[in-house]
């Protein structure tokens, strides 16, 4: 199976990133609609950025030539700022880092205005939450209650980071790639004696062999052979 990815042109890795995209966007929609399981601010980020590598997949299966590896290059740094945004959200679950400001809850924010201002605020922010029925989704709590991180442990922040950072190496791995040589090479510098077991190399591999045409024994396979022989 790795032989396989190793050996891959630069369109069917495009093409391969693009299929596993669509299976990342589907993924994240079932768990939001049919486990219920609300995403955090840093999780649409990653959905935004996954969406936008299967795009540019997409994209880059419709040119052909070296520009493909423009569009790998373009998935390998958009994988990289994912996989960034994932590993960040990993170690915020385990309290080893803090999350960003945008991520931050609405009590945790420091108030600096006056007595009045934080009145006509919270009251504000009363009526916002009263009209809105989405409660705050917290990015340093894992999914509780979801059956994959009940059972396993994992939460879908590990796994981003683990599928973004094979994205991010394929595709960097595959702008270095170099397509295989179909004949392999020869020696054009022998006599006339070894002409022909070149000739026979030259096609080794490729399902093609001097020895299987069945006239190339033959002395008289062609009239005008014949005539010039009966000519002499």
């Amino acid at each position: 199976m790795l032989k396989k990815i190793k050996k891959m042109y630069p369109h069917q890795s495009l093409m391969m990133i693009f299929i596993l995209g669509l299976m990342i966007i589907a993924g994240s929609f079932t768990v939001e609609h049919i486990f219920k399981v609300q995403p955090c601010d840093m999780c649409l980020w990653q959905r935004y950025l996954t969406i936008a590598i299967t795009i540019v997949a997409f994209i880059g299966t419709l040119f052909r030539g070296k520009i493909k590896k423009l569009f790998l290059a373009t998935i390998s740094i958009v994988a990289a700022v994912s996989l960034s945004i994932g590993l960040w959200q990993s170690l915020a679950q385990h309290g080893l880092v803090d999350l960003p400001s945008l991520c931050a809850a609405p009590e945790q924010a420091e108030v600096t205005t006056t007595a009045a201002e934080a009145t006509a605020e919270s009251a504000a922010l009363l009526a916002n939450l009263e009209s809105n029925t989405t409660d705050y989704v917290d990015c340093s709590k894992p999914e509780a209650g979801f059956f994959f991180y009940d059972l396993t442990g994992i939460t879908l922040a590990n796994i981003n980071v683990v599928i973004m950072l094979f994205i991010s190496v394929f595709s960097f791995y595959k702008l270095f790639f170099k397509p295989r040589k179909r004949f392999r090479k020869y020696n054009r510098r022998n006599n006339n004696n070894n002409n022909r077991n070149n000739h026979n190399r030259r096609y080794r591999g490729s399902g093609y062999h001097r020895s299987n045409n069945r006239n190339s024994g033959r002395r008289y396979h062609n009239n005008n052979n014949r005539r010039n022989d009966q000519n002499n």
